[in-house]
């Protein structure tokens, strides 16, 4: 009984324990299981993953953009851009710490366990 007692005052003080938070963090929030595309920054600021990133968010429907709030709105803007014009749910994630290397996902709300995660640019040149 001294265990429950403790447990439900370490609930009161610091919340729920949350399942995986390590992984919740690293992908904005979500987890790695429910996400569709994972972008690092060189890939967010490269912008070549735009037209293969609009495809997916139109082929999940149900699916949310998640945008790395370390990096300037002015960078995320063509990503917000396509959200908008596809009527598609975003928002931008604000951390005080940065403890991720990603800095866009586009996640489904629930499990699709897709095992390659990143775009890759087409490199096809007629």
């Amino acid at each position: 009984m001294a265990d429950n007692v403790q447990d439900y005052i370490e609930n009161g003080i610091y919340g729920p324990k949350e399942l995986n938070p390590a992984e919740k963090k690293k992908y904005l929030g979500t987890y790695r299981e429910r996400v569709i595309v994972a972008l690092d920054k060189s890939e967010v600021l490269s912008k070549k993953m735009l037209p293969e990133l609009e495809q997916k968010i139109i082929a999940y429907k149900d699916s949310k953009l998640l945008l790395n709030g370390a990096l300037g709105y002015s960078m995320l803007r063509p990503y917000i851009q396509i959200a908008e014009r596809t009527k598609h749910e975003f928002s931008i994630v604000s951390r005080g710490e940065s403890d991720t290397d990603i800095y866009l996902v586009l996640a489904d709300t629930k499990e699709v366990n897709i095992p390659d995660i990143h775009l890759h640019a087409e490199q096809k040149r007629s």
